[in-house]
């Protein structure tokens, strides 16, 4: 799908659909969003280097493995960030590449999935009165972004305080794979804001360096992106500690599990070696013809097992 916002001072936004500009690049006097998401790739391509898009830019944009990045060109400023799709959720977490091509007077953005911030953010240009800007409508919709992981991530908080109250009670192996499970995307997560922080933090500095002046639309978007930074960490450092956790308390019980299996090895060896020198078919074992040999070896087993317990407990070893 590609959707074109037109807007002229003192004219009403013009919006269309499957259709370029009929000149490019926009008047001084003009402001124009096209926004591309959802299209053949070769026919996405095509748009890009009809708007005057550099053949190694255009590979950049359409890279699917394409890390975060911040770069300026003489009539463009590149940013690329990973947003989340639509239909993620703690449990399910997808990201989405988002490509930002800004201008002075235009702004180019590309999805190839569904982008609700993209999306909030064209609905609320086609709502409000006032007039379009570029810069500023990339800015609100890279806040949305990053908005977004912000309840996804509080969602996750307290499913690990959920997790560690189980852990506590009844551990099993499925709060494990649980565990693993968020560590990954949790990794994968601290690696992407880590690019988002850094990205806005530079951006910050050049736009304010230009400016002369701190910028508080800049310095909103780089705190959301520090906070980010910070969440993730402190969840991924969290899951280890809760995983470190179950394999302390599976260690414990496993423990405690061969201190018995010892403790009784260690009563039955004494009477295995009685019943089996007994048991021996010799003709010439004395006590084998003593009336109450029988009874006094059950007895004299019994103080043995009897006498290790006693030792062990007093060694607290049960």
């Amino acid at each position: 799908m590609l959707r074109i916002c037109h807007a002229v001072p003192g004219q009403e936004k013009v919006f269309t659909e499957n259709v370029l500009p009929d000149h490019w690049p926009p008047a001084r006097d003009e402001q124009i969003w096209i926004d591309i998401g959802a299209i053949d790739n070769e026919q996405e391509r095509q748009i890009l280097l009809a708007l005057g898009i550099e053949p190694l830019m255009v590979e950049d944009i359409q890279h699917p493995r394409k890390p975060p990045k911040l770069e300026y060109h003489d009539d463009y400023t590149f940013i690329l960030l990973r947003g989340m799709d639509q239909e993620s959720t703690s449990q399910n977490l997808k990201t989405l590449q988002i490509s930002f091509l800004i201008g002075d007077n235009f702004l180019i953005t590309r999805h190839q999935g569904r982008s609700r911030s993209v999306e909030e953010s064209w609905q609320e240009v086609m709502a409000a009165q006032s007039p379009l800007q570029a810069a500023d409508t990339a800015r609100r919709i890279m806040q949305r972004i990053q908005d977004r992981y912000v309840p996804m991530l509080m969602d996750l908080e307290n499913r690990l305080g959920e997790v560690e109250e189980e852990l506590v009670e009844n551990a099993n192996d499925e709060l494990l794979s649980e565990l693993v499970g968020y560590k990954t995307r949790l990794r994968r997560l601290r690696r992407t804001f880590n690019y988002h922080e850094r990205l806005f933090s530079q951006w910050k500095e050049d736009v304010e360096e230009e400016l002369g002046e701190p910028d508080r639309a800049m310095t909103r978007l780089y705190e959301a992106a520090e906070r980010l930074q910070s969440l993730v960490s402190l969840y991924y450092d969290w899951v280890g500690d809760l995983s470190d956790g179950y394999i302390s308390l599976a260690s414990h019980r496993l423990n405690n599990i061969m201190k018995v299996l010892t403790v009784i090895t260690a009563i039955f060896v004494p009477l295995s070696f009685l019943a089996g020198l007994y048991g021996m078919n010799f003709d010439n074992i004395p006590e084998l013809h003593f009336r109450y040999g029988y009874f006094v070896l059950l007895l004299v087993m019994t103080g043995i097992a009897a006498a290790l317990l006693w030792l062990f407990r007093k060694s607290r070893w049960i």
